[in-house]
């Protein structure tokens, strides 16, 4: 079964998936009191390295190598930010609403159905590119990298003595 349409584009093209960045609760005051931005016309790709040592031995073709661990994933974000209700002007309003989320200093959160399978659920903004695109007013491409984080808590434990 394919996957549904979640809503059309301006053009009236089919949008199979979007990225929805959410303000962390009770920081509404960070977010011009948004509390969430979506990008519909995006494409998702998600990366992850593997932590390993290399270790090169004198007289040994290559190195010995010893797996640590899964690294974060690296996810990043190819896309327009559009003013869709004026062909004619900037997306001043989405810019400046994507804006509050891309500068916000800490974990925001996302949802994407090309993140969901990884399980990333909460990100940090490693940097951004907004341009403007020749030809055209109310269309800026925007390309957006980010980090996988996730929550940990931290359990401390009272001893008595």
């Amino acid at each position: 079964m394919p996957d549904p349409i979640i809503e059309k584009s301006y053009l009236g093209t089919p949008i199979m998936s979007n990225v929805v960045f959410k303000a962390p609760k009770n920081r509404a005051s960070d977010f011009n009191y948004l509390e969430q931005v979506k990008l519909n016309h995006v494409l998702v790709s998600v990366r992850q390295v593997k932590q390993i040592n290399k270790t090169q031995v004198e007289g040994m073709p290559g190195t010995i190598k010893e797996y640590i661990s899964l690294g974060d994933y690296e996810i990043t974000i190819n896309g327009t930010l559009v003013n869709e209700d004026d062909p004619f002007a900037a997306p001043r309003t989405q810019l400046n609403d994507l804006l509050a989320f891309l500068n916000f200093e800490g974990v925001i959160e996302l949802s994407s159905k090309a993140t969901k399978p990884y399980g990333i659920l909460e990100v940090v903004v490693m940097d951004y590119v907004i341009n403007e695109k020749a030809g055209t007013l109310n269309e800026y491409p925007i390309r957006i990298r980010l980090l996988s984080d996730t929550p940990e808590e931290i359990q401390f434990q009272q001893f008595s003595g």
